[in-house]
């Protein structure tokens, strides 16, 4: 697979990102005592694959739009004939087709990516409690508490 080269924009959002997943549980809530408020963190799959949804909706939209915006252009060559300013709008339709061709692109990338991403919290959250089944949970009347 190889390397994609994203904007510094998105690759600010994915640094970001990659801080958060390597935040620590007592640090993720938002409680007066700056840990968890006393609650259990859990982990939601529905975020994830909303945004995938969101993410094909616009891929589709995308593709929809790029293929009327070609269609629309179709003939113009032969009825502009001689106008200076064909050459301009030939410039102006690449661009628009390679930008529009690119988010789409990007976004049929990123669907599959963020599924997995639930798919991936989901397994981990179910290793971290079986992992914790037979043992004795806390109580708050330990020494130190």
């Amino acid at each position: 697979m190889s390397e994609r080269m994203y904007t510094a924009a998105w690759q600010e959002l994915f640094q970001q990102a990659d801080a958060g997943a390597r935040t620590s549980p007592a640090s993720a809530g938002s409680g007066a005592d700056g840990g968890g408020g006393g609650k259990d963190l859990q982990h939601s799959g529905r975020p994830w694959t909303r945004a995938a949804g969101a993410a094909e909706d616009l891929r589709l939209s995308v593709t929809t739009a790029r293929s009327r915006l070609t269609g629309a252009h179709d003939g113009i060559a032969a009825a502009g004939a001689g106008l200076g300013s064909l050459g301009v709008l030939r410039t102006v339709l690449a661009s628009w087709e390679a930008r529009l061709g690119a988010v789409g692109s990007e976004c049929g990338d990123l669907a599959p990516k963020l599924r997995l991403v639930a798919k991936d919290q989901g397994e981990q959250e179910i290793k971290v409690k079986t992992s914790f089944e037979g043992r004795d949970r806390p109580t708050g009347d330990e020494p130190g508490k």
